[in-house]
């Protein structure tokens, strides 16, 4: 499957969530897609554009959470950064 084909059958599949869960995606749910497309993403199975459309479709979390999954924190650090702005996304 080409990466194209891949990324519309994750809209797709996104779409579906909203349609099941409604809008906004629930806090969980998002976090469990923003996971899933870093994942594919990481893989090469989406390419960093369709990556980007498609987390547009998703509620996006305060803090700094997915950069900290990507690139992890700096040596010694406690993950403070992500935590700074707190609550709900």
């Amino acid at each position: 499957m080409e990466t194209r084909e891949r990324a519309e059958e994750l809209r797709g599949r996104i779409l579906d969530s909203v349609r099941a869960y409604g809008e906004p995606l629930p806090r969980e749910m998002a976090a469990a897609w923003h996971g899933y497309l870093a994942a594919a993403l990481e893989w090469g199975l989406v390419s960093a554009a369709q990556h980007a459309e498609l987390s547009v479709l998703l509620p996006q979390p305060t803090g700094d959470y997915i950069t900290h999954v990507f690139l992890g924190t700096a040596e010694g650090g406690d993950g403070a950064e992500a935590s700074q702005g707190g609550g709900d996304w």
